[in-house]
This record gives C-alpha cells, sequence and structure tokens, in this order.
C-alpha cells in the first residue's frame, strides 16, 4: 500500500487501540490495513469509493496502551473545555 495513501479513519490504528483499551472483545484477531482514495472532497454521493476495504488505517498496530493514551487524552481534554466553558 503507498504510504500517500494511507491515512487513519473508521476501523484505523486509533479507533482500535480505543476499543481494544475500553472492550477488547469487540476487536477481532485479524486486523486489516485499508487505504484512502481521495476524491477531492470531503462529501462525495458514494463513500465507499473513498473507503475499498471499508475502513482506513492500520489496525495491526493497534494496541490497549495506545488506546488508554488517548482515552486519557480526550478524557482530560474534555474536563479542560467543561471546565472552561461552564461555571464549575
Amino acid at each position: 500500500m503507498e504510504e500517500s495513501n494511507f491515512r487513519d479513519g473508521h476501523g484505523g490504528l486509533i479507533e482500535t487501540s480505543r476499543i481494544l483499551a475500553l472492550k477488547p472483545a469487540l476487536v477481532g484477531k485479524k486486523r486489516p490495513r485499508g487505504r484512502f482514495e481521495d476524491r477531492r472532497f470531503m462529501i462525495v454521493a458514494n463513500p465507499q469509493v473513498c473507503y475499498p476495504e471499508g475502513m482506513v488505517g492500520d489496525a495491526t498496530k493497534a494496541t490497549p496502551e495506545l488506546g488508554k493514551k488517548i482515552n486519557d487524552f480526550i478524557f482530560e481534554e474534555m474536563v479542560h473545555l467543561i471546565k472552561q466553558n461552564f461555571e464549575v
């Protein structure tokens, strides 16, 4: 797979790592790699042409440790945004 077509999205490294950290039984043993085919626009009539494998990214590199780091970061950022925007 050409690296210029390789991005992360649905079912890729980040998403799979997050699920491995939270509920590993939901992640299958076979972890594919999927490429993104750029069609120049964010919204297209038939998005499946952009995701030929049905997912985008490299799920083979996903780990529960990475997922925990990502989940912790998201949690901390959400707490920060809530405190910043609401009286807490």
